[in-house]
């Protein structure tokens, strides 16, 4: 199972659901080549070499080159690697890119602020019902008519 990275330059989100608005809706956006994108393969890959130069390492797809003249930049993980995942978003802050992890709903901006998704307001208990109350008058009223 792989899990799935996304890398930008701007827009800058606000919030973890425009961050999502821009990985998903923006992402096949074509801005042309980011040189920022160039860089960030090189520094990875220096690291933890690329699937096609090191067959089952981290990454689930390649070449692992920066390549793209998409907005987002996507990055696969073969599976969740702590280090990894470390490593991508300490080498992107540093040339000023966002990264995006829709699996741990976060996103980590190049000033090191890190959005979330909100979780759902919580639903209002409900009161408890006397419950106890009622099954004693309702087995005392069977007694009694089972008595007579």
């Amino acid at each position: 199972m792989s899990y799935v990275i996304h890398v930008w330059e701007s827009p800058r989100p606000a919030s973890f659901e425009e961050a999502a608005h821009i990985a998903f809706d923006l992402a096949e956006e074509v801005v042309g080549q980011n040189p920022r994108f160039l860089i960030l393969a090189a520094r990875l890959t220096a690291r933890f070499p690329c699937i096609t130069r090191a067959p089952g390492g981290v990454w689930s797809d390649g070449p692992l080159d920066g390549k793209t003249g998409e907005r987002v930049y996507v990055l696969g993980i073969s599976h969740s690697h702590a280090e990894v995942f470390a490593h991508i978003v300490e080498c992107a802050a540093r040339l000023g890119l966002t990264v995006f992890d829709m699996q741990a709903a976060r996103a980590y901006l190049p000033s090191g602020r890190m959005l979330a998704q909100l979780p759902a307001a919580p639903v209002a208990a409900l009161p408890e019902p006397p419950a106890a109350p009622c099954v004693r008058l309702l087995v005392g009223c069977v007694f009694e008519q089972s008595m007579s």
